[in-house]
């Protein structure tokens, strides 16, 4: 009984069998011998193997865990499944979430002045009364940054009958008389004024400057991120400095989105930051 199941198992993985069933790779061995990190040599079918791409998935999991010095074997498979085309799935795959014990916190300690950070009151002014008789819609005309398309997409946002046909008329020349409050793209969406909202210094212990190595940004979203950040630059988000800190940028894919988010790497300035209670909140 038991040489009659060993010979069952011997055939389901003999040469034979993975021949007839290439779709299902041996795995294990196969795997780490695809990736280099293994010699497995004496099976050449290894090299033909090319399953459905559900599986590739699987094959850049395992590439992840195995060691960097290890270079992938040059098969049909492996072009495919590393190939440079843009998968932003891949990128989700293979990005590893620091573990607790590699947090890092504030350190604790004390406000030094806290009467540096002055902030001066928001003088709200007296705002006009809202006209009794607007112009009508239909002689809308386009001010600053608020055109004609840009009007009616804030118009299909009201709900049908909420407003009447004098309401939106109002709507539409409260929203022309306050053009540059509204921001339809990043570089418009500007930052609050420092006269009432100065540069905040953050408080730090005594430290050396820090600079981090760059992370290379993949080949496929390299242009992608590259707009993304004169996009940011444009909104003021990120601007020019001559600093001698310089710490990392990578990007990441938002879940269940196409799209990528840039992440800034601040632990360097988190493990030199003062933690202050009035800071905590």
């Amino acid at each position: 009984m038991h040489g009659r199941v060993g010979k069952l198992k011997t055939d389901a993985c003999s040469q034979t069998a993975l021949r007839q069933d290439a779709s299902v790779p041996r795995f294990g061995r196969s795997l780490n011998a695809l990736l280099g990190s293994y010699d497995y040599n004496d099976t050449p079918e290894l090299t033909e193997l090319c399953p459905p791409e559900a599986y590739d998935n699987i094959l850049r999991s395992v590439a992840y865990a195995t060691p960097t010095s290890s270079k992938p074997l040059v098969t049909p498979w492996t072009r495919r499944a590393f190939s440079p085309a843009p998968r932003l799935t891949a990128l989700q795959t293979r990005t590893k979430y620091k573990t607790v014990d590699r947090k890092v916190r504030p350190v604790p300690s004390y406000m030094p002045d806290p009467a540096g950070q002055v902030f001066k009151p928001v003088i709200i002014p007296t705002l006009p009364p809202l006209s009794l008789d607007p112009p009508l819609l239909a002689n809308f005309v386009p001010t600053g940054r608020l055109t004609r398309e840009r009007l009616d997409s804030i118009l299909q946002t009201v709900p049908a009958d909420f407003l009447t046909p004098r309401e939106i008329d109002l709507l539409a020349e409260v929203l022309r008389n306050r053009n540059q409050a509204l921001a339809f793209e990043d570089a418009e969406r500007g930052t609050f004024s420092d006269k009432y909202y100065p540069d905040y210094e953050l408080p730090v212990i005594e430290h050396t400057p820090w600079v981090q190595e760059p992370i290379r940004i993949p080949k496929a979203i390299e242009e992608t991120v590259r707009n993304m950040l004169k996009t940011q630059v444009a909104a003021k988000k990120y601007e020019p400095s001559t600093a001698s800190y310089r710490s990392r940028l990578f990007a990441v894919s938002k879940k269940g989105s196409d799209k990528i988010r840039l992440i800034q790497d601040v632990m360097p300035m988190l493990r030199h930051r003062a933690f202050v209670g009035l800071l905590a909140g």
